[in-house]
């Protein structure tokens, strides 16, 4: 099972933040508090190889099905799709 980080925080409908390339999750950290506080859960995942993601483990990872992917909140916990 391949693991991402992810920042996840506040309630409510879910706003996905996506990091373009070579950035990480870190680019949305003046966006998180406005948007958690305006009502939102706020998701903000370090794509796999960049930030604290690992690297794909090999170039197979395409192929693996969803259900295979899990992340880490940075509170620590696991979560799965």
């Amino acid at each position: 099972m391949t693991r991402f980080a992810l920042d996840d925080r506040g309630s409510g409908a879910p706003a996905l933040l996506v990091h373009g390339f070579p950035t990480s999750r870190r680019l949305w950290k003046g966006v998180f508090p406005r948007l958690a506080g305006a009502g939102l859960r706020v998701l903000a995942p370090d794509l796999v190889g960049y930030g604290d993601s690992p690297g794909a483990p090999t170039s197979a990872w395409r192929t693996r099905p969803a259900g295979s992917w899990s992340c880490s909140t940075s509170a620590g916990s696991t979560a799965s799709p």
